[in-house]
């Protein structure tokens, strides 16, 4: 939000929301930006990990992409890896380095 990006804090931001939208709608959007920030959690941890699979000198493409495959679905549901495998597929053709920088991706 434009609140958080000019750095108020958590509690400003509650409070302009229910000031704004009322309680229940505050708290609904409290609920949606800790599944958000839930999920970028998520999705940089499977970068990290990734990213050591992508660097590991002692992983042939066969090995690393079965590997990556594997960490992908113990990651992710089935429905969440649509988002995943297309944002990194849009970074590959972009060069995302901000979006991606655990793996120069």
């Amino acid at each position: 939000t434009a609140l958080r990006a000019s750095g108020a804090s958590d509690e400003q931001i509650a409070a302009a929301r229910t000031a704004a939208l009322g309680p229940d709608a505050a708290a609904r959007l409290a609920d949606l930006d800790r599944a958000h920030a839930a999920w970028d959690a998520r999705l940089a941890q499977f970068r990290a990990e990734r990213a050591a699979l992508l660097a590991d000198p002692r992983l042939d493409d066969a090995e690393r992409r079965r590997r990556i495959d594997d960490l992908l679905a113990r990651s992710f549901t089935p429905p969440e890896r649509i988002p995943v495998e297309a944002l990194d597929s849009v970074c590959r053709v972009l060069d995302c380095r901000a979006l991606n920088p655990e793996d120069g991706r």
